[in-house]
Formats: C-alpha cells, sequence, structure tokens
C-alpha cells in the first residue's frame, strides 16, 4: 500500500465539524466492485445507536480520526442502521429433514405427518440498501482450513474507494496484525471474508516475497501472518469459527484460549444470552473439558 492510499481502521474516530460524533464500526460496499460506498457510524455515550453515512461525507482521513462535512446536530439527519435476527424456513432439500409422524394424532387417513420444518436464524440489516455488503470489526477473516483473525482496517484507493487490501488482526491479548492484499481474498460476503489459497499456498506465497505486485503492497508495511499458518486448525480457532457462524455472537469480539481441554472466554458483549450462548457454543465442542468464561458485559 503506499501513502495515498486510505485507511479505514475499524473503531476509528469521526469528527464532525464541530465535536468529536462517534466511532467507524462498519463500512458497506458495492459487491460487485468492492468499493465502499457507506460507512456505519456508532454515536453517543454508550455507542448504542448507529447511522449510515454516504461515502462523499469524508472530508479527510488522518490515522485513526475520520473528518465528515457536517455538524454534530446533522447527523441524525441519516439513516439509523439496524441489525435484526429473524427466523426464516429451511428450504434447501438437502439439508430438510424428512417427515416424521405423530402417531398420538391419527386421522381416517392414518397418522398425521410432522412436516419437520426447520428454520434458520437471518440478519436483515436496516438502513442500507440490501445489495450492499456490510464488514466490520466482527468480520471473519480465514479460508477453508482454519480461521486468520478479524478485520481491524479496510486500506482503499483515495479516488474510487476500491478496497486494495485488509488488515487482519490475530488475537486480543497477544496481538498481531496482517495486511493482506485484495488479490489473495476469493469472496467478500457480509461480516466473512475468505481469502483463496490454503495453509500451505499461504506459506508458499509468504516464502517466495508474499507480495503480488509493486502497487499492492510496500514491503516495510508487510507483516505476514506466520504464527497461525502452517497447522491444522486448533480448537481455539475451531471454537471462534463457530461462535462467528451463530447469528447470536457473530457481532461479538471474543477470544478463545484453549490449553489441554480448558477453553478461556475473553472479551466484552452485549447482554447475558451472548455471554450464555458462547460458553454453550464453547462447552459443546468436542475435546473440551471446561469452559472459563472470563466474558464481561458492557
Amino acid at each position: 500500500m503506499n501513502k495515498l492510499d486510505l485507511h479505514f481502521h475499524m473503531g476509528a474516530h469521526i469528527h464532525c465539524y464541530d465535536e468529536p460524533c462517534g466511532k467507524l464500526a462498519k463500512v458497506a460496499l458495492n459487491k460487485d466492485f468492492l468499493e465502499i460506498t457507506h460507512v456505519i457510524v456508532e454515536e453517543g455515550l454508550l455507542l448504542k445507536r448507529a447511522r449510515v453515512l454516504p461515502i462523499s461525507t469524508i472530508e479527510r482521513i488522518e490515522g485513526n480520526d475520520i473528518y465528515v462535512n457536517f455538524h454534530s446536530d446533522q447527523l441524525g439527519n441519516y439513516p439509523e442502521y439496524q441489525e435484526r435476527i429473524v427466523e426464516v424456513p429451511i428450504t434447501d432439500p438437502i439439508i430438510r429433514p424428512e417427515p416424521t409422524y405423530n402417531f398420538n394424532e391419527v386421522t381416517l387417513a392414518g397418522a398425521r405427518p410432522d412436516l419437520g420444518i426447520r428454520t434458520a436464524p437471518k440478519v436483515n440489516r436496516i438502513g442500507i440498501p440490501d445489495e450492499l455488503i456490510v464488514i466490520g470489526n466482527s468480520t471473519t477473516i480465514h479460508n477453508l482450513e482454519n480461521s486468520i483473525g478479524r478485520l481491524d482496517c479496510v486500506i482503499t484507493n483515495k479516488d474510487t474507494f476500491q478496497i486494495k487490501g485488509v488488515v487482519v488482526r490475530q488475537g486480543l491479548i497477544f496481538t498481531d496484525y496482517a495486511t493482506l492484499p485484495i488479490d489473495w481474498v476469493e469472496v467478500i460476503e457480509n461480516d466473512d471474508i475468505v481469502l483463496k489459497y490454503n495453509n500451505r499456498e499461504l506459506h508458499e506465497l509468504i516464502s517466495t516475497a508474499g507480495l503480488p505486485d509493486e502497487d499492492s503492497v510496500e514491503t516495510a508495511e508487510y507483516k505476514p501472518p506466520v504464527s497461525i499458518l502452517g497447522h491444522e486448525a486448533t480448537v481455539s480457532s475451531q471454537i471462534m469459527h463457530a461462535l462467528d457462524a451463530d447469528p447470536r455472537t457473530s457481532d461479538a469480539v471474543i477470544e478463545v484460549i484453549h490449553d489441554r481441554g480448558v477453553v478461556m472466554l475473553i472479551g466484552e458483549v452485549d447482554n447475558l444470552e451472548i455471554r450464555q450462548t458462547a460458553e454453550q457454543i464453547a462447552t459443546n465442542y468436542p475435546n473440551v473439558v471446561t469452559v472459563v468464561n472470563n466474558l464481561t458485559i458492557r
């Protein structure tokens, strides 16, 4: 990356003309061109409300500070962003269960079938167009073998806002960062970034310079994610992936530490339900003997 790129750090401070007015929580992007079109800003003392700002409202970005072109009393004029979980029927015939029969309810035609209609949670994103993709600090970056970490920063071209790379955060306690060029990404979906290379291929890329071309990544800024490659997915990374896959815990930033059957959960969550759900997911995982739940509620 170069000095002319824009760095959208998750958690960056948003500044209106007159005062600070929130923090960057997520960005929304066009699926076809991977261009950032909107930023989602958490506002208020407790950061419990979020607003959707068009990318055109950004005047400049300086490090961890983003400056917008309006006063703080105008923030309420922009759409409120919400994520609501709804249950939708599973219609895939491959995974839909076979009908079962309830022999306690017998009709003239025989036992009444229980169609066993299953539902799955779906996240409805309110405040932005449906066709946009939303990613933020809870977004997982992974390949098909294991989780690499979570999104920390999105790097774009300063003129087109097209994504050039992403910065992944590996861990909360022993934090390390790695810059991955967009060429290494297979697909970006809502809160999910999938790399196109397996562990062996990533090792080869890193060992043979690890850089795609001269205008994508500068060696001085690049830090390869060596510490999380080359091994089977650990118990901790698999549990993290399970937490990310469950809509009830997907937005929570939870660190998972595993040592000889003992799993420790560390981080801050919004409510007791998330805390209990995370513990249940970890407890049900194979080879886990006990779970130490150190999650605190904001």
